[in-house]
């Protein structure tokens, strides 16, 4: 029975994460090639850390505006990926190798973006997680990633919390 269920798990997460047959109608033959092509870099060598296969998917210009990467191009994301790397040793919970699901994925000319679901441990609830959302858009020019923007916050900061944002907002 544990089987079965797996499998079925599986499935739905295979239906969130592959996009509708209307909307790959709608695709051109380019943005189709460039979601396969993020698609592959993001489950078979992000996800798993395979840094050595990083050049394969990166131009030689690439751009990264993660706040956390100072090293301009694939050197700073290779030296990124190795710290979350390192963290994940000392400390499963933190740094990788992410396990988020893919959730959506959306593509628009050379952008792909991939909007990924993760279950955190909740501040609020010890013994409970919450579902939490980031994204990952990457522009795609010639064959290969040239520019890449996430939902991830520079070190040391936090988010601030939903009572200080009203209070800001005024909602």
């Amino acid at each position: 029975m544990n089987s079965i269920l797996k499998f079925a798990a599986a499935l739905v997460t295979l239906a969130y994460a592959m996009p509708s047959m209307t909307q790959a109608a709608d695709r051109s033959a380019a943005e189709q090639q460039n979601l396969a092509f993020v698609l592959d870099f993001w489950n078979n060598v992000f996800v798993t850390r395979k840094a050595d296969r990083f050049h394969e998917f990166f131009a030689a210009d690439y751009v990264d505006h993660n706040p956390n990467i100072t090293t301009p191009g694939l050197p700073g994301l290779l030296e990124y990926v190795h710290k979350l790397s390192a963290r994940a040793s000392t400390s499963p919970s933190r740094g990788g190798p992410p396990h988020s699901d893919v959730v959506q994925a959306i593509v628009d000319g050379e952008f792909v973006t991939l909007i990924r679901k993760r279950d955190l441990s909740d501040p609020q609830e010890p013994s409970g997680t919450y579902e939490a959302f980031g994204f990952e858009t990457m522009r795609v020019h010639g064959g290969k990633i040239v520019e890449h923007w996430d939902s991830v916050l520079r070190r040391g900061v936090s988010p601030p919390s939903v009572s200080a944002a009203a209070a800001t907002t005024g909602r």
